[in-house]
């Protein structure tokens, strides 16, 4: 019933201090106004005054964050003529702007096209290795084993399972947490560590 960063509960910590520990970058935004991709990185920078004018350092990292996620030469292209991909990728462009410490990511591919997604998931793992700190939920086991790293997987509110990617993930727990006979995923070709549930040892 509580969160807490560093043993100090969310609520209790300044905004502009919560800023500098997390950026989120939500699962859906459409946006509203013709801000180019730029000016919605940029955003990221406002963490301190909303209201202050932007500097050329907060120019410089809004470039450089959007070269990261390779979307550099959409930089004057308004956010609302981008594909979903293409916004998904200016919002974490505008996360990393932020400078934070952490980059939380509510399932950051739903809804993008097969491709986008691994596009998109391709951008997250190297951001990782660049040694960025990314929490992500997703309900594809298959990009968390994609991605690698640490997963939990949650059952009924419950920490069900907790452990390296590749070795807690496995076809029989998916089975299991999805309520899927194992036939499902050999028919679909989706193959994971482990037994599926029914096959036999």
């Amino acid at each position: 019933g509580m969160i807490t960063l560093d043993d100090t509960p969310l609520e209790s910590i300044r905004r502009a201090d919560l800023a500098r520990k997390l950026a989120y970058v939500p699962q859906l935004h459409n946006g509203v106004f013709h801000y180019t991709a730029l000016d919605v990185v940029l955003m990221g920078r406002t963490m301190e005054n909303p209201w202050r004018r932007f500097s050329a350092d907060d120019q410089a990292r809004a470039r450089t964050a959007l070269g990261k996620v390779r979307l550099d030469r959409l930089a004057d292209r308004s956010y609302l003529e981008l594909s979903g991909g293409e916004r998904q990728l200016v919002l974490i462009a505008r996360a990393l702007a932020q400078n934070s410490d952490f980059l939380i990511m509510d399932e950051p591919a739903s809804g993008l096209d097969y491709g986008n997604q691994f596009h998109l998931l391709q951008v997250i793992q190297e951001l990782s290795l660049e040694g960025f700190s990314i929490v992500l939920t997703t309900h594809h086991p298959e990009q968390a084993v994609f991605l690698g790293g640490r997963a939990i997987l949650l059952r009924e509110g419950q920490v069900w399972a907790d452990g390296p990617a590749r070795e807690t993930i496995t076809a029989e727990r998916v089975c299991s947490l999805y309520n899927l006979p194992g036939e499902t995923l050999r028919r679909a070709g989706v193959v994971f560590a482990g037994r599926t549930r029914g096959e036999e040892a």
